[in-house]
């Protein structure tokens, strides 16, 4: 069997565990000519390069900080992706095109649909990056209000300086899109006023888009009352 090759590409992905997942997907399925591996690098600029020195890859997976990035060194793009201006996997065709697709949205979307009760009406979601616009294109599906949450106030965005004791009376979703669930460090802690951090106690549910399996502070902070969390 000829050898097929697949993919991660990010910036600092050390914490993924993709790598480990589809080896062992791999090994569980006899796919013995089949290999996942990790290209982290610094710069979107060196993706051609590693389209170049390897020949034999199917298929790629796309994190932070490049699913919108990466989109103009793509030959096409799904419906779905161009709608949501972000990719997370593309498929190399047998004519030797790129294609990208966003499966994030659907993901998230199938994971939150079940969930839902008649209260939960509005979203917010922390960030502006190609998941918040996945996490965005779902919310859009299933009918829901959103706002976006970030450094900078713009259409439909608040500063995280914005939010108070009493924004949680009015939003019952949140999800977190920002790589703060990749890292380890401590500063999660101070990433909300304590007023807000005591006072999330409306029913509702917490997403996290980019979790590092080791790093639930973000995601326990929120845990008050009837609030509950996905990762």
């Amino acid at each position: 069997m000829s050898k097929r090759q697949f993919g991660l590409i990010g910036k600092n992905i050390a914490y993924s565990f993709s790598k480990k997942y589809f080896t062992e997907k791999f090994a569980l399925g006899n796919l013995s000519n089949c290999t996942y591996d990790n290209f982290d690098i610094q710069s979107i600029e060196a993706f051609p390069t590693i389209i170049a020195d390897n020949p034999e890859l199917k298929g790629l997976n796309i994190t932070i900080p490049y699913k919108e990035a990466v989109i103009p060194y793509l030959d096409q793009l799904s419906d779905k992706a161009a709608k949501i201006g972000a990719v997370n996997v593309i498929r190399f065709t047998k004519k030797g095109n790129l294609k990208g697709y966003n499966s994030d949205y659907y993901g998230f979307m199938k994971s939150l649909e079940p969930l839902l009760q008649p209260h939960h009406q509005k979203a917010l979601i922390l960030g502006t990056g190609g998941a918040a616009k996945a996490v965005a294109f779902a919310l859009e599906q299933l009918g829901l209000l959103y706002i976006f949450v970030s450094r900078e106030i713009g259409a439909n965005c608040i500063h995280y300086d914005q939010i108070n004791a009493t924004t949680f009376d009015h939003y019952q979703i949140i999800i977190n899109c920002t790589p703060l669930g990749t890292i380890t460090g401590m500063f999660i802690l101070g990433f909300y006023p304590p007023s807000v951090r005591t006072s999330w106690l409306v029913s509702g549910w917490c997403w996290e888009v980019y979790l590092n399996r080791l790093v639930f502070m973000l995601l326990r902070m929120i845990c008050f009352e009837n609030w509950y969390y996905i990762a």
